[in-house]
């Protein structure tokens, strides 16, 4: 610890007490280790990279772990002889494999001759999809059609039944149940080949899929999305690092849009802020606890508070927990967002875009949470829906992540489609006049809310807003309009 500690310190030049507390945070916040740390280069990221590449990290260990302990359940197998196998197996030469492969095509199970087979079938689909891909630049260039390349979509659909597992099977069936009827096996086996394929040729999440009603769609249809590896391209080349930390950070944000925000907000950094924190908890019986620069609803926690509380006790355990953070009033939402759910506050996006002189709305959607829920995010079973730019009007029906409809709020029955927000023109002004102000930052997705003064104000803003939410109320690919709006393709 103390090796990494030195090499890091010394290379930032920053003194070894700051970095070991930077280390140590990211380590307690993450799980990534000093080594990690020193060998991914994360002292050299922003804040906001570096939350991305700790989570990346995190998510591939977590799924190496499972990985094995999937093997070691179901095989007599020690970690130390999957290793030595799978190291075996690449020096074959036919096909590299690594732990994940291992255990989702079951190799353990497997004699030699079905390892080599399955190993060889790996192989061909990978170069089916290498020249699908170049076959839809071709179509895309007009030398080709669709109708050309259904002969090789259907082989890579079958080389992708032909090694599907039950297990795998089952994830998929799981994830489609939770927004599907899932009666019919049949056509199910079918859709969840097409799942992968999708994921292969077109690298949309599965989650993505059932977000856009892609067993729907052809791959033709399905090209017209967005994808999020494409989405941070065009985000990439339009906000920079430091705009967005500048953006990301609460704390920061706060500083910079204080008026628009129409709240209380207070930043505890270290022990020495306790008397600030308790004239903040002085006569409130709950508040809102931020990390400084999580997304997605992650690192957001409402804290009730009673006569009995330990002000001082909590604040430590918050920044154990996560760090400096934020401490906020609470959002009193107007009667006509509570009538969606009263537990979450209901917020709209606005998307902006900011070409240098002139700020512009791009989309719009509402998003609202589920009886009990404090967050409205996709992740927590939020609800979206689409709304008019123009007008205010909701367009649909509501939508969750893995694309199950609701024509009505499931608990509180308010209807979706056709609502109009309140004071809509005033929401717009708003987002217009902040849309310039973070440099660096062109493309903003702003976090609204209505409050019971008949005023919006600002939740958060996003320097990194997906395009999931905006296509699946949409139920329409937004590619070819979002880089026309951007004029991405000009650059």
């Amino acid at each position: 610890m103390k090796e990494y500690v030195r090499l890091v310190s010394e290379i930032t030049g920053n003194d070894p007490d700051s970095t070991l507390a930077r280390m140590k945070m990211v380590k307690k916040t993450f799980g990534i280790s000093y080594k990690e740390y020193y060998n991914n280069g994360m002292y050299n990221m922003s804040e906001g990279m570096l939350e991305k590449e700790a989570l990346r990290l995190r998510k591939r260990k977590e799924k190496r772990r499972e990985a094995f302990d999937a093997i070691i359940k179901n095989s007599s197998m020690t970690k130390d002889r999957i290793i030595a196998e799978i190291k075996r197996i690449n020096e074959k030469e036919i096909k590299h494999i690594n732990v994940l492969f291992y255990e989702r095509f079951q190799m353990y199970s497997m004699s030699e001759e079905e390892l080599e087979t399955t190993l060889e079938l790996l192989n061909k689909r990978d170069e089916l999809c290498k020249e699908i891909k170049d076959d839809f630049k071709s179509i895309d260039a007009g030398r080709m059609t669709y109708s050309d390349i259904d002969q090789k979509i259907a082989e890579l659909k079958a080389i992708i039944k032909t090694l599907m597992k039950p297990d795998f099977i089952d994830k998929l069936r799981n994830m489609y149940a939770k927004g599907r009827d899932c009666t019919n096996d049949i056509v199910l086996d079918d859709v969840f080949v097409d799942m992968d394929a999708t994921r292969l040729l077109l690298e949309f999440s599965f989650k993505e899929y059932l977000a856009f009603h892609f067993e729907d769609k052809t791959f033709e249809e399905k090209r017209e999305y967005m994808n999020n590896k494409e989405r941070m391209e065009v985000l990439r080349q339009y906000n920079d690092e430091a705009g967005c930390d500048m953006l990301d950070d609460k704390a920061k944000c706060y500083k910079v849009l204080k008026k628009q925000f129409g709240r209380k907000q207070i930043l505890i950094s270290n022990k020495n802020d306790a008397f600030r924190f308790k004239c903040f908890c002085f006569g409130r019986k709950a508040f809102v606890k931020k990390a400084l620069a999580r997304s997605m609803g992650k690192g957001i926690e409402l804290v009730n508070l009673d006569g009995k509380t330990d002000i001082r006790k909590i604040m430590m355990s918050f920044l154990d927990e996560s760090g400096p953070f934020v401490a906020e009033e609470l959002i009193r939402q107007h009667d006509t967002m509570k009538a969606f759910n009263e537990t979450s506050v209901n917020t709209v996006r606005l998307e902006t875009f900011f070409d240098g002189k002139e700020v512009r709305i791009m989309d719009s959607f509402m998003k609202t949470g589920q009886n009990g829920s404090f967050v409205d995010n996709g992740g927590a079973g939020g609800i979206f829906a689409a709304v008019d730019p123009d007008s205010g009007i909701l367009l649909g029906d509501g939508i969750d992540e893995f694309g199950k409809i609701y024509i009505t709020h499931p608990q509180s029955g308010t209807r979706y489609k056709g609502h109009k927000l309140e004071d809509w023109d005033k929401a717009l002004a708003l987002v217009k006049s902040v849309g310039s102000k973070f440099a660096g930052v062109s493309i903003i997705g702003w976090d609204l809310a209505y409050t019971d003064k008949g005023k919006w104000i600002i939740v958060e803003g996003n320097a990194k807003p997906q395009i999931i939410g905006n296509q699946a109320t949409q139920t329409k690919g937004l590619k070819k309009e979002f880089l026309k709006k951007t004029k991405y393709s000009e650059k």
